[in-house]
């Protein structure tokens, strides 16, 4: 299940729908329909993460594992996706293995 979540992740960074770290995801102006943090994540930055799920009217999800495994790039504990389909995806296998942290939104 894990490497399907590491696999659409992959996918979006691929075509470049997704937004990396709380700076960016701060500064953003588009849709937002997933947020994902992993549990390594500081209390602040989940606090950050249900305030931009707030927001942009979008779902959350904690990642039991470390999120810069999934991204391959170092020090990644947040990211947005800006594609509904991958998201939608995502949560669903999420939901299979009810790894869902907290759920916001639609």
């Amino acid at each position: 299940m894990n490497n399907l979540i590491k696999t659409y992740i992959g996918f979006s960074i691929k075509s470049r729908s997704v937004i990396i770290g709380q700076d960016q995801l701060k500064k953003n102006k588009s849709k937002v329909y997933l947020i994902i943090y992993c549990k390594t994540a500081s209390q602040n930055l989940k606090d950050l993460a249900l305030r931009l799920g707030e927001k942009y009217g979008c779902n959350t999800l904690c990642l039991d594992e470390n999120l810069q495994e999934y991204t391959n790039i170092q020090g990644c504990k947040i990211l947005g996706l800006k594609n509904s389909s991958l998201s939608e995806a995502i949560l669903k296998v999420a939901e299979n293995k009810n790894e869902i942290g907290e759920n916001n939104g639609k």
